[in-house]
Protein backbone atom coordinates (compact mmCIF):
# COMPACT_ATOMS: atom_id res chain seq x y z
CA UNK A 1 0.00 0.00 0.00
CA UNK A 2 2.83 2.45 0.95
CA UNK A 3 4.86 1.79 -2.37
CA UNK A 4 1.54 2.40 -4.97
CA UNK A 5 0.91 5.73 -2.36
CA UNK A 6 4.66 6.91 -3.22
CA UNK A 7 4.40 5.81 -7.03
CA UNK A 8 1.14 8.01 -7.46
CA UNK A 9 2.86 10.92 -5.05
CA UNK A 10 5.97 10.60 -7.34
CA UNK A 11 4.50 10.44 -10.78
CA UNK A 12 2.76 13.54 -9.85
CA UNK A 13 6.05 15.78 -9.30
CA UNK A 14 7.25 18.51 -12.28
CA UNK A 15 10.35 17.74 -13.97
CA UNK A 16 11.15 21.23 -13.59
CA UNK A 17 10.04 21.60 -9.53
CA UNK A 18 12.73 23.52 -7.45
CA UNK A 19 14.76 22.26 -4.34
CA UNK A 20 15.22 24.31 -1.33
CA UNK A 21 17.53 23.33 1.16
CA UNK A 22 16.82 24.74 4.62
CA UNK A 23 18.37 23.95 8.13
CA UNK A 24 16.71 20.17 8.31
CA UNK A 25 14.33 21.26 5.77
CA UNK A 26 13.85 20.11 2.12
CA UNK A 27 11.89 22.24 0.63
CA UNK A 28 10.21 21.20 -2.84
CA UNK A 29 8.65 23.97 -4.73
CA UNK A 30 5.80 22.49 -7.29
CA UNK A 31 4.49 25.79 -8.51
CA UNK A 32 5.05 28.84 -10.38
CA UNK A 33 3.81 31.34 -7.96
CA UNK A 34 6.44 33.57 -6.51
CA UNK A 35 7.42 32.62 -2.72
CA UNK A 36 7.62 35.46 -0.54
CA UNK A 37 10.93 36.99 0.86
CA UNK A 38 10.49 35.84 4.79
CA UNK A 39 8.81 32.44 3.72
CA UNK A 40 11.72 30.69 4.23
CA UNK A 41 12.65 32.21 7.63
CA UNK A 42 9.01 30.86 8.66
CA UNK A 43 9.12 27.41 8.06
CA UNK A 44 12.79 27.25 10.03
CA UNK A 45 11.03 28.91 12.59
CA UNK A 46 8.49 26.23 12.99
CA UNK A 47 10.70 23.66 12.86
CA UNK A 48 12.57 24.83 15.88
CA UNK A 49 9.38 25.39 18.01
CA UNK A 50 8.40 22.14 17.27
CA UNK A 51 12.23 21.43 19.07
CA UNK A 52 11.46 23.20 21.71
CA UNK A 53 7.68 22.20 22.60
CA UNK A 54 8.71 18.11 22.14
CA UNK A 55 12.15 18.79 23.49
CA UNK A 56 12.78 15.66 20.03
CA UNK A 57 16.13 17.09 17.91
CA UNK A 58 15.04 17.67 14.71
CA UNK A 59 15.23 14.44 12.31
CA UNK A 60 19.37 13.60 11.38
CA UNK A 61 17.95 13.00 8.49
CA UNK A 62 16.25 15.83 7.68
CA UNK A 63 12.26 16.37 6.40
CA UNK A 64 11.04 17.13 2.85
CA UNK A 65 8.41 19.41 2.11
CA UNK A 66 6.69 19.12 -1.03
CA UNK A 67 4.43 22.51 -1.16
CA UNK A 68 1.35 22.04 -3.11
CA UNK A 69 -0.18 25.52 -4.10
CA UNK A 70 -3.26 24.32 -5.71
CA UNK A 71 -5.56 22.87 -2.84
CA UNK A 72 -7.29 20.50 -5.62
CA UNK A 73 -3.83 18.95 -6.80
CA UNK A 74 -3.76 17.48 -2.95
CA UNK A 75 -5.81 15.00 -3.75
CA UNK A 76 -2.89 13.90 -6.89
CA UNK A 77 -0.55 13.27 -3.83
CA UNK A 78 -2.20 12.15 -1.37
CA UNK A 79 -5.03 9.85 -1.99
CA UNK A 80 -9.04 11.26 -2.53
CA UNK A 81 -10.42 13.20 -0.13
CA UNK A 82 -7.58 14.13 1.59
CA UNK A 83 -6.28 17.43 2.39
CA UNK A 84 -2.75 16.61 3.07
CA UNK A 85 -0.56 13.82 4.11
CA UNK A 86 2.46 13.25 5.77
CA UNK A 87 3.21 8.85 5.11
CA UNK A 88 6.98 9.53 6.88
CA UNK A 89 10.01 12.31 6.85
CA UNK A 90 8.23 13.62 3.30
CA UNK A 91 4.76 15.46 3.50
CA UNK A 92 2.40 16.87 0.93
CA UNK A 93 0.58 20.36 2.07
CA UNK A 94 -0.33 23.84 1.40
CA UNK A 95 1.31 26.78 3.25
CA UNK A 96 -1.56 26.92 5.54
CA UNK A 97 -1.39 23.57 7.08
CA UNK A 98 2.31 23.36 6.89
CA UNK A 99 2.65 23.45 10.86
CA UNK A 100 0.49 20.30 11.16
CA UNK A 101 1.70 18.36 8.68
CA UNK A 102 5.33 18.87 9.58
CA UNK A 103 4.78 17.75 13.13
CA UNK A 104 3.47 14.33 12.11
CA UNK A 105 7.00 14.68 9.66
CA UNK A 106 9.03 15.15 13.28
CA UNK A 107 7.19 12.52 14.94
CA UNK A 108 7.16 10.19 12.24
CA UNK A 109 10.76 8.67 13.35
CA UNK A 110 8.71 7.56 16.56
CA UNK A 111 6.18 5.51 15.05
CA UNK A 112 2.68 5.28 13.99
CA UNK A 113 0.04 5.28 16.93
CA UNK A 114 -3.58 5.36 17.05
CA UNK A 115 -5.25 7.96 14.78
CA UNK A 116 -6.22 10.08 17.77
CA UNK A 117 -2.89 10.69 19.13
CA UNK A 118 -1.36 10.95 15.65
CA UNK A 119 -3.53 13.55 15.30
CA UNK A 120 -4.18 15.02 18.65
CA UNK A 121 -0.43 15.65 18.49
CA UNK A 122 -0.07 17.42 15.23
CA UNK A 123 -3.14 19.26 16.58
CA UNK A 124 -1.58 20.36 19.76
CA UNK A 125 1.94 21.48 18.38
CA UNK A 126 0.74 23.33 15.11
CA UNK A 127 0.30 26.76 14.86
CA UNK A 128 -3.55 27.17 15.19
CA UNK A 129 -5.41 27.65 18.01
CA UNK A 130 -8.37 24.84 18.30
CA UNK A 131 -11.73 24.81 19.07
CA UNK A 132 -13.87 23.79 22.09
CA UNK A 133 -13.43 19.98 22.04
CA UNK A 134 -17.18 18.33 21.98
CA UNK A 135 -18.10 17.01 26.07
CA UNK A 136 -19.64 13.93 24.30
CA UNK A 137 -16.58 12.49 22.56
CA UNK A 138 -14.84 10.48 24.60
CA UNK A 139 -11.40 9.37 24.62
CA UNK A 140 -12.41 5.46 24.54
CA UNK A 141 -14.65 6.56 21.58
CA UNK A 142 -11.84 8.01 19.91
CA UNK A 143 -9.08 5.76 21.17
CA UNK A 144 -11.66 3.04 18.22
CA UNK A 145 -11.50 5.51 14.71
CA UNK A 146 -8.91 4.24 12.42
CA UNK A 147 -9.73 6.67 9.83
CA UNK A 148 -8.96 10.44 10.42
CA UNK A 149 -11.66 11.91 8.36
CA UNK A 150 -14.20 10.63 10.73
CA UNK A 151 -12.05 12.10 14.29
CA UNK A 152 -12.84 14.88 16.00
CA UNK A 153 -9.42 16.82 16.04
CA UNK A 154 -10.66 19.18 18.41
CA UNK A 155 -11.50 16.51 21.39
CA UNK A 156 -7.85 14.39 20.12
CA UNK A 157 -6.06 17.29 20.57
CA UNK A 158 -7.89 18.37 24.27
CA UNK A 159 -7.19 15.14 25.43
CA UNK A 160 -3.74 15.20 23.87
CA UNK A 161 -3.24 18.23 26.02
CA UNK A 162 -4.29 16.96 29.06
CA UNK A 163 -2.05 14.00 28.93
CA UNK A 164 0.82 16.37 28.52
CA UNK A 165 0.00 18.49 31.50
CA UNK A 166 -0.95 15.81 33.59
CA UNK A 167 2.23 13.43 33.10
CA UNK A 168 4.74 15.61 30.83
CA UNK A 169 6.16 15.73 27.10
CA UNK A 170 8.95 13.14 27.86
CA UNK A 171 6.34 10.12 28.98
CA UNK A 172 3.38 11.33 26.12
CA UNK A 173 6.21 10.36 23.69
CA UNK A 174 7.32 7.09 25.11
CA UNK A 175 3.47 6.46 24.99
CA UNK A 176 3.46 7.62 21.21
CA UNK A 177 6.05 4.96 20.01
CA UNK A 178 5.55 2.24 22.50
CA UNK A 179 1.93 2.24 20.56
CA UNK A 180 3.20 2.20 17.30
CA UNK A 181 1.03 0.23 15.29
CA UNK A 182 -0.76 -0.76 18.32
CA UNK A 183 -4.79 -1.47 18.12
CA UNK A 184 -6.95 -0.66 20.50
CA UNK A 185 -7.08 -3.29 23.11
CA UNK A 186 -2.31 -2.98 23.23
CA UNK A 187 -3.14 0.81 23.24
CA UNK A 188 -5.11 0.51 26.85
CA UNK A 189 -2.71 -1.62 28.59
CA UNK A 190 0.24 -0.23 27.30
CA UNK A 191 -1.09 3.04 28.47
CA UNK A 192 -0.73 1.63 32.10
CA UNK A 193 2.83 0.21 31.43
CA UNK A 194 3.25 3.92 30.79
CA UNK A 195 1.56 6.37 32.66
CA UNK A 196 1.22 4.09 35.61
CA UNK A 197 -2.57 4.99 35.87
CA UNK A 198 -5.99 2.65 34.45
CA UNK A 199 -7.18 4.47 31.00
CA UNK A 200 -10.54 4.57 32.30
CA UNK A 201 -9.46 6.55 35.65
CA UNK A 202 -7.86 8.71 33.59
CA UNK A 203 -10.62 8.90 31.31
CA UNK A 204 -12.77 9.80 33.86
CA UNK A 205 -10.62 12.17 34.90
CA UNK A 206 -10.48 13.72 31.85
CA UNK A 207 -14.31 14.02 31.49
CA UNK A 208 -14.71 15.46 34.80
CA UNK A 209 -12.72 18.12 34.07
CA UNK A 210 -13.10 21.83 32.14
CA UNK A 211 -11.32 20.66 29.28
CA UNK A 212 -8.47 22.05 27.71
CA UNK A 213 -8.27 24.07 24.10
CA UNK A 214 -5.49 22.34 21.91
CA UNK A 215 -3.43 25.43 22.36
CA UNK A 216 -1.36 25.55 19.71
CA UNK A 217 1.97 27.55 18.93
CA UNK A 218 1.59 30.74 17.34
CA UNK A 219 4.76 32.05 14.72
CA UNK A 220 5.54 34.51 17.92
CA UNK A 221 8.97 34.29 17.71
CA UNK A 222 9.56 37.79 15.41
CA UNK A 223 10.47 40.94 15.86
CA UNK A 224 9.15 42.42 18.78
CA UNK A 225 7.86 45.97 17.98
CA UNK A 226 7.85 48.40 21.61
CA UNK A 227 5.63 50.91 22.91
CA UNK A 228 6.02 54.28 23.34
CA UNK A 229 4.60 55.70 26.17
CA UNK A 230 0.87 54.35 25.67
CA UNK A 231 0.51 54.15 22.14
CA UNK A 232 1.60 50.64 20.35
CA UNK A 233 2.03 50.91 16.58
CA UNK A 234 3.32 49.23 13.30
CA UNK A 235 3.09 49.67 9.74
CA UNK A 236 3.39 46.25 7.86
CA UNK A 237 4.47 46.98 4.44
CA UNK A 238 2.76 43.97 2.91
CA UNK A 239 4.36 42.95 -0.12
CA UNK A 240 5.92 39.58 -1.28
CA UNK A 241 9.48 40.83 -1.35
CA UNK A 242 9.45 42.80 2.27
CA UNK A 243 12.00 40.33 4.52
CA UNK A 244 8.67 39.40 6.74
CA UNK A 245 5.87 38.60 3.93
CA UNK A 246 4.92 34.91 4.00
CA UNK A 247 3.75 33.69 1.04
CA UNK A 248 1.81 32.37 -1.72
CA UNK A 249 -1.65 30.83 -0.22
CA UNK A 250 -4.21 30.05 -2.39
CA UNK A 251 -7.48 31.05 -0.46
CA UNK A 252 -10.82 28.94 -0.64
CA UNK A 253 -12.92 31.69 -1.75
CA UNK A 254 -10.71 33.44 -4.87
CA UNK A 255 -8.56 30.33 -5.11
CA UNK A 256 -6.91 33.04 -8.31
CA UNK A 257 -5.82 35.31 -5.98
CA UNK A 258 -3.08 34.29 -3.65
CA UNK A 259 -2.66 35.67 0.22
CA UNK A 260 0.65 36.60 1.90
CA UNK A 261 0.82 37.44 5.74
CA UNK A 262 3.43 38.99 7.84
CA UNK A 263 3.65 39.53 11.84
CA UNK A 264 5.33 41.06 14.76
CA UNK A 265 5.20 40.95 18.63
CA UNK A 266 4.00 43.25 21.12
CA UNK A 267 4.28 42.82 25.00
CA UNK A 268 1.00 44.69 26.65
CA UNK A 269 0.40 45.71 29.74
CA UNK A 270 -3.12 44.66 31.52
CA UNK A 271 -5.95 47.11 30.64
CA UNK A 272 -8.13 48.61 28.10
CA UNK A 273 -6.85 49.22 24.43
CA UNK A 274 -8.59 51.19 21.47
CA UNK A 275 -6.95 49.46 18.60
CA UNK A 276 -7.45 50.79 14.92
CA UNK A 277 -6.48 49.63 11.38
CA UNK A 278 -5.14 52.14 8.30
CA UNK A 279 -4.78 50.18 5.51
CA UNK A 280 -4.77 50.92 1.57
CA UNK A 281 -6.71 48.04 0.49
CA UNK A 282 -8.43 44.59 1.59
CA UNK A 283 -6.05 43.92 4.98
CA UNK A 284 -7.27 41.21 7.99
CA UNK A 285 -5.65 41.79 11.32
CA UNK A 286 -5.12 39.32 13.24
CA UNK A 287 -4.41 39.85 17.52
CA UNK A 288 -3.70 37.02 19.03
CA UNK A 289 -2.25 35.97 22.70
CA UNK A 290 0.95 33.60 22.02
CA UNK A 291 0.13 31.43 25.14
CA UNK A 292 -3.94 31.18 25.15
CA UNK A 293 -6.42 31.74 22.44
CA UNK A 294 -7.38 35.03 23.05
CA UNK A 295 -8.12 36.86 19.51
CA UNK A 296 -9.06 40.15 18.07
CA UNK A 297 -9.64 40.49 14.57
CA UNK A 298 -9.81 44.26 12.26
CA UNK A 299 -10.17 44.22 9.01
CA UNK A 300 -10.98 47.29 6.22
CA UNK A 301 -14.60 46.90 7.39
CA UNK A 302 -14.03 46.54 10.99
CA UNK A 303 -11.23 48.93 11.36
CA UNK A 304 -11.94 50.00 15.27
CA UNK A 305 -12.31 47.86 18.02
CA UNK A 306 -12.15 48.46 22.17
CA UNK A 307 -10.70 45.56 24.22
CA UNK A 308 -9.55 44.04 27.67
CA UNK A 309 -6.24 42.85 27.51
CA UNK A 310 -3.99 40.60 30.21
CA UNK A 311 -0.70 41.53 30.22
CA UNK A 312 1.31 39.59 28.02
CA UNK A 313 3.23 39.14 24.68
CA UNK A 314 0.83 39.32 22.11
CA UNK A 315 1.03 38.23 18.04
CA UNK A 316 -0.21 40.94 15.47
CA UNK A 317 -0.20 39.61 12.04
CA UNK A 318 -1.75 40.95 8.98
CA UNK A 319 -3.15 39.06 5.63
CA UNK A 320 -3.75 40.58 2.45
CA UNK A 321 -3.78 39.48 -1.54
CA UNK A 322 -0.57 39.44 -2.94
CA UNK A 323 -1.45 41.28 -6.31
CA UNK A 324 -2.67 44.00 -3.95
CA UNK A 325 0.53 44.98 -1.84
CA UNK A 326 -1.47 47.16 0.49
CA UNK A 327 -0.02 48.71 3.41
CA UNK A 328 -1.74 48.64 6.59
CA UNK A 329 -0.77 50.73 10.00
CA UNK A 330 -2.28 48.76 13.34
CA UNK A 331 -2.24 51.03 16.35
CA UNK A 332 -3.03 50.77 19.65
CA UNK A 333 -3.96 53.70 22.91
CA UNK A 334 -4.24 51.99 26.51
CA UNK A 335 -7.77 53.39 27.80
CA UNK A 336 -8.41 55.26 30.94
CA UNK A 337 -10.99 52.92 32.04
CA UNK A 338 -10.86 49.31 31.17
CA UNK A 339 -14.16 47.43 29.42
CA UNK A 340 -16.29 45.71 31.81
CA UNK A 341 -15.18 42.12 30.56
CA UNK A 342 -11.62 40.64 31.33
CA UNK A 343 -10.02 38.25 28.92
CA UNK A 344 -9.51 35.03 30.34
CA UNK A 345 -12.83 34.80 32.65
CA UNK A 346 -14.60 32.42 30.66
CA UNK A 347 -16.15 35.33 28.78
CA UNK A 348 -15.33 37.22 25.41
CA UNK A 349 -13.91 40.82 25.76
CA UNK A 350 -15.49 43.06 23.52
CA UNK A 351 -13.78 43.02 20.43
CA UNK A 352 -12.54 39.07 21.31
CA UNK A 353 -14.40 36.52 19.09
CA UNK A 354 -13.63 32.09 18.71
CA UNK A 355 -11.97 31.88 15.93
CA UNK A 356 -8.76 29.62 14.93
CA UNK A 357 -5.81 31.68 14.37
CA UNK A 358 -5.36 32.05 10.79
CA UNK A 359 -8.97 31.45 9.40
CA UNK A 360 -8.41 34.54 7.08
CA UNK A 361 -5.66 32.77 5.20
CA UNK A 362 -7.70 29.52 5.12
CA UNK A 363 -11.13 30.85 3.13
Amino acid sequence: MMIAWALLACACLRDDAERHDLDGLVVVENFDETICAGTFAYLERRLSALERETGLPRDPLGLIFHWIYERDMIPAYCGERAGACAPGRDFYTQLRSFSHEVAHAHLSRLGRPRVWLVEGMATMLEEDFSSEPDPVVAPSDMLRDDDPRYLDYNSAGAFTVYLRDRYGMPQLLDYYAATDKADANSSVAIFRDIFGDDFSVVEADYLASDMPLAVGSPDCDVAEVAWNGDTWSHAFALTCDDPASIGPQQPLDEPERPLLWAGVTMTAPAGGFAFSLEASGPVWITIIRCDRPDVVFLSADEPQTDVALEAGRYLVSADTYVDVGSSATVTARQLAVTPVLAAGDGTSPPGFVSHRLGARRHE
